[in-house]
């Protein structure tokens, strides 16, 4: 397999990888060719195989630049974490959720693989583009619960899969549940990673015996 985005020239890696972003943003994995991808760019199919040996191998590329940023800042979270395990999960539900936001078009490629579920991909997926994130939340709760501040039995990724549950929902359903009574909490982001934070930490029961 060839070397991916840090080893092209940069400004031709720009340009293959953000034509292919938009294209598989709208279109799909299946929806989109390296012609197509080649006349995006400007450059010409043989430079595109040049750099990137296979679709696959591009799509990849794309899925990993897209995460970048959150990868880079969820690496950070863990490297210097805060002193209390709800400030932490904070920090991370607010990295995601920002992530969510700021980049709608991007998300989109990951809400179309996710459901498309193409055979062999997800284990791609896992060692080339989320190993890394995995990693760094994994690293953020095994130390919480080595603190005490974790419940001895939790998976110290299970928190962390609720939270980015809560966020998925927030972004396919939020613009939905603003025209609905009663969702203050839930059409707001802050108030929202608040809301889960805290139920996340201490439950939904008003008492110990429900």
């Amino acid at each position: 397999m060839k070397r991916l985005t840090q080893e092209l020239p940069e400004s031709k890696a720009a340009d293959i990888l953000s034509a292919a972003e938009h294209l598989f943003a709208r279109h799909g994995y299946d929806g989109v060719s390296m012609n197509a991808v080649a006349q995006e760019a400007g450059v010409s199919k043989a430079n595109v195989f040049h750099h990137f040996g296979s679709k696959e191998e591009l799509y990849l590329a794309v899925l990993k630049q897209v995460r970048r940023e959150l990868t880079r800042d969820l690496a950070a979270v863990s490297a210097t974490p805060g002193d209390h395990l709800g400030e932490n999960l904070a920090r991370v539900g607010q990295l995601y959720m920002h992530h969510f936001l700021a980049n709608e078009d991007r998300i989109r490629i990951f809400m179309r693989e996710t459901l498309e579920k193409r055979p062999g991909q997800s284990k791609a997926l896992a060692e080339k583009v989320f190993s890394q994130d995995q990693v760094a939340l994994a690293s953020l709760m095994q130390a919480a619960q080595e603190r005490g501040d974790l419940r001895a039995g939790v998976d110290p990724l299970a928190p962390m899969a609720l939270l980015m549950a809560a966020c998925t929902f927030y972004f396919q359903y939020a613009d939905i549940m603003s025209h609905m009574p009663g969702t203050a909490t839930l059409t707001d982001p802050d108030r929202f990673i608040h809301q889960a934070v805290d139920i996340l930490l201490h439950g939904i029961a008003a008492r110990t015996n429900v």
